[in-house]
């Protein structure tokens, strides 16, 4: 037996060439050392982290000057540089190494374990972004306590072709299309590879899949291949067996009856699953229905079990458990902005307050808002606050409305 998240998965869907301390010049900030790297010769040999362990052949540091801010002057602060950064904000990069726990810390010198480690999650997240042979190296200076990340990104690299391995039903060719479709709504994903875009699409040629009736189909973690084209990327698959549909099972359903909750799927058994249309009326078109009726919390958890069926088929029976909620009335309607018409206002409305709160009927509302065009578009998500009180089953509404700059009401 699986659960919701069951469902859900089965348903629904280098290093551089050796640079030097040097004096910091006049473009740096006053008192604070600046590394910079020196140009390198020809074939330079490579170095790696550890060989920053070692004493920099220049030793000349830069001494605080006078109106250092407090940070600079505490000399037990680290301070740590990236140069040639350009694919990521520094904010980004650090944001990653603390949610990858590199431990790399103002507060202390790092060693030689946690720069290794830290080398490691910036290539990860540089190529992540489509930035496969970029070649990091560390310099640190135990006596000024600086380190410096010194990035070379290359070039990022475009995605010269899609592979699959382990298809058998559905063709290369095809699902590939999916996914360059999916990439191509993504300005990031245009001039190269980009691993969380690609994720996002790869999940949608899942869903695909399992809208054929494979609902327990697979796709497994790419791998990069750079070739002198680009990136080629391969995608591993199992597609399972094709499902069809078994008995479904209806709990909790008080205010409408279980056959009519049913009804609203067109399925019948022994059709083959569709796992995106089960996932929209589970989610989308019962959630609407209660909705209309001022159910606000309603919510389905689904269970599923796979059984073998005839001729290599398989059979997925369904447990959908409701959890109707409580009845919200409209308490208040409010109006939050500036030389506002109330009174022509609260003429718009479809919904008064007393009333049974319906989803369909507030839209239209801040559609026949919109429709004025006396202000900036109103989004009925971002542009409305709404507070509930679940005790008495009341909600609180506030529209924020903003003037046009030729307003009628001026």
């Amino acid at each position: 037996m699986l659960g919701i998240s069951g469902l859900n998965a089965a348903v629904m869907g280098q290093v551089g060439s050796p640079a030097s301390l040097l004096r910091c010049d006049d473009e740096g900030m006053p008192g604070r050392p600046t590394l910079k790297r020196r140009q390198p010769a020809p074939d330079s040999p490579a170095a790696n982290v550890n060989s920053s362990d070692q004493k920099l052949a220049e030793k000349e540091k830069c001494k605080p000057q006078s109106g250092d801010t407090d940070a600079v002057n505490d000399q037990n602060l680290v301070r740590i540089d990236f140069e040639g950064l350009h694919a990521l904000s520094e904010s980004d990069l650090l944001k990653y190494f603390r949610e990858r726990g590199v431990g790399l810390s103002r507060d202390r010198f790092p060693d030689s374990k946690v720069l290794t480690t830290a080398v490691a999650a910036t290539k990860d997240l540089l190529e992540a972004h489509g930035y496969l042979n970029a070649a990091i190296e560390v310099l640190k200076d135990e006596d000024s306590r600086t380190v410096m990340f010194l990035v070379k990104e290359g070039a990022r690299l475009p995605i010269a072709e899609i592979r699959f391995d382990g298809n058998e039903i559905f063709s290369s060719p095809e699902l590939a299309m999916r996914i360059g479709e999916c990439l191509e709504h993504y300005e990031a994903s245009q001039n190269g590879y980009d691993r969380q875009i690609f994720e996002v699409c790869q999940h949608q040629v899942t869903n695909f899949v399992r809208s054929r009736g494979y609902l327990q189909a697979k796709f497994g973690e790419p791998k990069n291949e750079v070739t002198e084209h680009g990136l080629a990327v391969t995608i591993p698959v199992e597609e399972g067996v094709l499902y069809r549909l078994g008995e479904i099972s209806i709990e909790g359903a008080n205010l409408l009856p279980p056959e009519q909750v049913r009804a609203m799927l067109s399925l019948r058994r022994g059709d083959v699953v569709n796992g995106e249309a089960i996932g929209r009326w589970l989610f989308e078109d019962l959630k609407k229905v209660y909705g209309e009726m001022g159910y606000l919390e309603f919510t389905t958890e689904p269970e599923t079990e796979f059984k073998a069926g005839a001729n290599g088929e398989g059979v997925v029976n369904f447990k959908v458990t409701i959890d109707e909620g409580r009845q919200f009335r409209l308490r208040s309607i409010k109006f939050q902005g500036n030389n506002l018409p109330e009174k022509e206002l609260r003429k718009l409305l479809l919904i008064r307050e007393g009333d049974i709160f319906r989803e369909r009927l507030f839209k239209r509302s801040v559609d026949q808002l919109n429709d004025t065009e006396w202000f900036e578009f109103i989004d009925k998500d971002k542009d409305t606050d709404f507070r509930t009180n679940e005790e008495e089953g009341l909600i609180d509404i506030v529209i924020k409305i903003t003037e046009r700059p030729a307003s009628p009401f001026d």
